[in-house]
């Protein structure tokens, strides 16, 4: 298949799931407040709306545990949707991407954009490590 018309199914797939309930779910049950949501991970609340941070802190009916701070969530899978197994083996099939982009709700979580990103430059540094010992298998 062609790679880049392979890329706009992907990215359609993908696009699909931002409205899939379970996924919803997890947003909901991290809200604490009106834009106002949990990480999973650090347990900051992470005020997403526009009013000044100050004024939203007077609104919600209990305090964070650790901290409010303006920013932005991600919703994440638990599990990479391509695992690093699928690198190994050196391709992945449709059926796996879609059970795993669409997990049940147990298989989602929400981060700060913070947590999210360490977590997903930990996912990527596998990934690359991965790629370089295969070019240097190839070359031995």
């Amino acid at each position: 298949m062609n790679p880049k018309f392979k890329g706009k199914i992907i990215n359609a797939i993908r696009k699909l799931s931002f409205n899939y309930p379970p996924r919803n779910s997890v947003k909901k049950r991290m809200k604490r407040g009106p834009a106002t949501f949990e990480c999973e991970h650090c347990s900051v609340w992470i005020y997403e709306g526009t009013k000044d941070l100050s004024k939203q802190l007077e609104t919600l009916d209990c305090k964070p545990p650790k901290a409010l701070v303006k920013g932005r969530t991600n919703m994440d899978h638990k599990e990479p949707v391509v695992p690093l197994e699928s690198f190994k083996r050196g391709s992945w099939d449709w059926d796996e991407f879609i059970n795993r982009l669409f997990c049940e709700e147990e298989g989602f979580q929400l981060l700060c954009a913070k947590c999210h990103d360490i977590k997903t430059k930990e996912e990527d540094k596998k990934r690359a490590e991965y790629r370089k010992s295969k070019k240097l298998n190839k070359k031995a």
